[in-house]
């Protein structure tokens, strides 16, 4: 019983998450997208753990490149630039493809994770109320977003 009545949720979830991927044609038109796509493929791995270390040295570290005025945070870019090498897609678009890819994952994760911590607080016994609140809680509406009733909202005038 217990991950059974979460399933078909985060299946649709997972579904709905990673179905367009390619929402564009792959040709990069959000702007905070292709900004961190361009910073990841500047990325480097050091050469030494003394260069690794130093934050002023590291090339791991995007503002000892060309983008001084990085203000986003340097784990998405180090994850999807490592990923992307491990892969074999460290060029423009591969960063792009390997981004969306992780980005849809990692929300599919915090998907998960709200939905145990729902049943966790939602259930004196844990287990055995399985997705009771779970349709209810805050985190399926956000991270589901062809459900979200605010979407409209952003393109209201």
């Amino acid at each position: 019983m217990r991950w059974r009545q979460l399933f078909l949720p985060l299946l649709v979830a997972f579904l709905l998450r990673f179905s367009a991927l390619g929402w564009d044609g792959w040709y990069h038109q959000h702007p905070d997208e292709r900004f961190l796509v361009m910073v990841a493929e500047k990325l480097a791995f050091p050469k030494s753990v003394g260069e690794a270390l130093d934050p002023y040295r590291t090339p791991l570290n995007p503002q000892n490149g060309e983008f001084s005025f990085f203000v986003y945070g340097a784990v998405f870019p180090t994850v999807n630039y490592t990923v992307a090498r491990l892969v074999g897609m460290a060029h423009y678009t591969g960063l792009l493809k390997t981004g969306r890819a992780l980005s849809a994952l990692f929300d599919c994760l915090a998907l998960a994770l709200v939905a145990l911590l729902v049943t966790r607080l939602t259930c004196p016994s844990y287990w055995g109320c399985g997705s009771r609140g779970f349709g209810l809680s805050w985190g399926f509406w956000c991270k589901t977003p062809a459900l979200a009733p605010s979407m409209p909202s952003g393109f209201w005038p």
